[in-house]
């Protein structure tokens, strides 16, 4: 992309792991957007009112959201499906599937016509069945989505981090909020590899 080709655009980045969260909202930063993050855990709050705080602050202090992205935070689980117990098949389902999905919803209400919307999916090679179900939901999620934001022009994808640096994440999460990527839509894309899910 071409220097500050993001300029004035207002960026809202959360999620975790925070070290890519920084990474990527420096990036965002270095190509001219205006960006606020917030990466702290909110389990104190239901998914419900957790996505409407975090949309709420990010309007008070950017006004209208032209780009949410949000890194899904990876999760421990039993690599065996027997080993999985109730209380950590909830955790999941609230950090992977209920999280997102409410988070998606306030996007879809705040947003700003010709917006982008990126999910970053963690690697999930050594995941469980939970998480890869997880994983599902969320690239399901993501695609009907579309069908709701696409008549005013937002974008709605997936990045699946593999197997690869964070260095190559954050090029493909630049690429899909830039103008460039404006005919990407509904899709799930494997970063540093050709392959799209």
């Amino acid at each position: 992309m071409q220097p500050a080709s993001l300029n004035g655009k207002r960026v809202l980045v959360s999620g975790g792991p925070p070290a890519l969260c920084t990474r990527i909202a420096q990036g965002l930063i270095d190509e001219g957007a205006q960006v606020t993050s917030d990466m702290r855990a909110r389990h104190d709050a239901a998914p419900t009112q957790s996505a409407e705080d975090l949309f709420g602050s990010a309007t008070q202090q950017l006004g209208a959201i032209d780009i949410f992205v949000y890194l899904l935070t990876p999760v421990d689980e039993p690599r065996r499906i027997a080993d999985l117990t109730l209380e950590q098949y909830d955790s999941i389902v609230r950090e992977r599937v209920k999280t997102p999905f409410f988070l998606l919803q306030q996007a879809a209400k705040h947003v700003s016509e010709q917006g982008r919307i990126v999910l970053v999916l963690p690697a999930n090679d050594s995941a469980g069945a939970a998480s890869a179900g997880a994983d599902a939901a969320v690239r399901t999620f993501a695609r009907v989505l579309t069908r709701e934001v696409g008549a005013r022009g937002i974008t709605v994808n997936v990045v699946s981090s593999g197997r690869t640096e964070s260095s190559d994440v954050i090029s493909l999460v630049l690429f899909l909020i830039s103008e460039e990527g404006r005919w990407i839509n509904g899709q799930t894309l494997v970063a540093s590899e050709t392959a799209v899910a």
